[in-house]
């Protein structure tokens, strides 16, 4: 069972979620999950394009736009830790 649980929200940029994914896949730690939350970013093609270097990887979650904090409740709700 993963000990942390990354939650990354993504609504423009995929540029910048490349950034923040590389950085966590170059720490040494174990024992981790990452969900990148789309809260119905108008970039979603491009996002998708570069989420897709990462497959199971990561856990991506598509949602209508409700907000920063929707997006990120969306995460922790599918947290193994939660």
């Amino acid at each position: 069972m993963p000990r942390v649980s990354l939650i990354v929200t993504a609504f423009n940029r995929p540029e910048h979620v490349r950034e923040a994914l590389e950085s966590v896949f170059a720490q040494a730690i174990e024992g981790y999950e990452i969900f990148v939350v789309n809260g119905g970013s108008p970039h979603t093609a491009s996002l998708e394009v570069v989420l897709a270097n990462y497959g199971d990887r990561i856990t991506y979650i598509k949602q209508e736009n409700r907000g920063v904090a929707a997006d990120r409740n969306a995460g922790i709700s599918r947290a193994a830790n939660s």
